[in-house]
């Protein structure tokens, strides 16, 4: 795991080709694995939860989010735990995602609500997937 620290970004994690960083101020982007193509803007946390203190926690489970291919994670979001954020997916400014998000789906508000998935209008919270 690499750490970047410079102009209040943080960055560290097995990330892929392809990452792309939008004025990545006062962002902490710590990721257990990203695939290609990451685009992450202002002011985002992608952290493991308050209680995690290694990659991987007492029961085995991953501490860090991991995400798919063709993401992009805008303003002030946040993701924590261990979630997977699969691929082709969009995370809405200032939304907080805290359970896993299927592939092909724009996520928007706290809480989490779907509003897209496979190119398809929904509305799906994501604690009813």
């Amino acid at each position: 795991m690499s750490l970047y620290k410079k102009s209040n970004l943080e960055l560290a994690g097995n990330i892929g080709k392809g990452l792309r960083i939008n004025h990545g101020q006062s962002s902490v982007i710590i990721l257990n694995k990203s695939s290609d193509n990451l685009a992450v803007y202002q002011n985002v946390t992608c952290e493991r939860n308050k209680n995690h203190t290694n990659k991987i926690d007492n029961s085995g489970l991953i501490c860090f989010p991991t995400c798919g291919e063709n993401v992009t994670i805008y303003s002030g979001a946040v993701v924590v735990w261990g979630v997977n954020i699969g691929d082709n997916v969009e995370i809405g400014a200032n939304s907080v995602i805290s359970r896993d998000v299927p592939s092909n789906a724009i996520v928007v508000g706290n809480p989490p609500i779907i509003v897209r998935l496979n190119g398809e209008k929904v509305k799906i919270g994501l604690n009813e997937i």
